[in-house]
C-alpha cells in the first residue's frame, strides 16, 4: 500500500510545474473567496494572504523561518487545500524560501493537529471500508457495527484545528456524530466508491506535498497503517529501532 501511495504521488507530480516555474499568486491570495466562503471555520481573509504566512513565521537559532503550535491555522489551510486538490498552490508554498511548510506537519498541544492528521483521519476509514468490501459485509449490512459507530464518532469530532475532518463531515453529513448503529447513514455504494477514491487521493497528495518539502513519509505511513489496524482491530504491535536509528511500529 505504501509503495502504491508513493507511486501515485510520483506519477502526479509531473502534472504540475517544476519548482523554478512555481510563482506566488499575482493577487497575493492563496485561495479563492469562494473557497473561503465554503470553509469559514478554517479559511479567512487573513490566512488567504501569502504575506501573512511569511510575516507570522518565527526565527530559529540560525535565523531561519520556523512554524510552531501558534501557527495551527496555517496547518488547517494546508489540509483544506489538499482536500480541494489545490496542488499547485501547495507546491508553491513547499518551495517558498520563507514558508517552512514542513514545520506544520506535526503540531501538538495535548492533541495532534498538524498536517499529518489528514492521514490519521483518512487511513482508518479507508482500511475499514476495504475490509468490509472484501468480506462481503456491504451487501449484508454487517458494516453497521460498533466499530463503524466509533469511527464515525471519532472522524467527525470537532476540536481545535480540525480541518482534517472536512472530507468525513461531508460523507457522514454531520459534525460530531453521537448516534448508534441505527443512526448511521444509508450506504450508497457509488457514493462510497467516490469517497474511497478521495481518501486515497488525500494520502498521495499529502505524500506529494511532503516530498516537495524534502520529507520522506514512508516510515510515517507504515506506522500509521500499523496503528490504524492495531487500534481498530486489536492487533498486537511492538516498537523497534531500525538500522537508521528510527523507531518503527510493527505487528508483534
Amino acid at each position: 500500500m505504501i509503495s502504491t501511495i508513493h507511486d501515485f504521488a510520483t506519477t502526479e507530480r509531473p502534472k504540475y510545474p517544476p519548482p523554478s516555474e512555481l510563482y506566488p499568486p499575482k493577487s497575493s491570495h492563496l485561495f479563492s473567496d469562494n473557497l473561503c466562503d465554503k470553509y469559514p471555520d478554517n479559511l479567512d481573509s487573513w490566512n488567504q494572504e501569502l504575506s501573512n504566512w511569511t510575516r507570522a513565521a518565527d526565527e530559529d537559532m540560525n535565523g531561519d523561518p520556523t512554524y510552531n503550535t501558534a501557527h495551527g491555522r496555517f496547518a488547517d489551510v494546508v489540509k483544506i487545500l489538499i482536500h480541494e486538490n489545490e496542488m499547485e498552490t501547495l507546491l508553491m508554498l513547499a518551495n517558498h524560501p520563507f514558508v517552512p511548510l514542513s514545520h506544520l506537519n506535526h503540531l501538538t498541544w495535548g492533541h495532534h493537529f498538524g498536517v499529518s492528521r489528514i492521514v490519521e483521519a483518512a487511513l482508518p476509514l479507508y482500511i475499514f471500508w476495504n475490509f468490509m468490501a472484501a468480506s462481503g459485509s456491504l451487501a449484508t449490512e454487517a458494516y453497521r457495527n460498533e466499530l463503524y459507530v466509533n469511527l464515525a464518532t471519532n472522524m467527525t469530532m470537532t476540536m481545535d484545528y480540525d480541518a482534517q475532518e472536512a472530507p468525513h463531515w461531508g460523507f457522514f453529513g454531520v459534525k460530531d456524530f453521537h448516534g448508534g448503529k441505527d443512526d448511521l447513514p444509508e450506504l450508497d455504494v457509488s457514493r462510497l466508491r467516490e469517497y474511497l477514491k478521495h481518501l486515497f487521493s488525500l494520502l498521495y497528495r499529502y505524500t506529494m506535498v511532503m516530498a516537495e518539502c524534502g520529507v520522506d513519509t514512508a516510515a510515517e505511513l507504515e506506522n500509521e497503517i500499523v496503528l490504524s489496524i492495531s487500534s481498530t482491530y486489536g492487533a498486537r504491535t511492538e516498537t523497534k529501532e531500525n538500522e537508521q536509528g528510527r523507531w518503527r511500529i510493527q505487528f508483534a
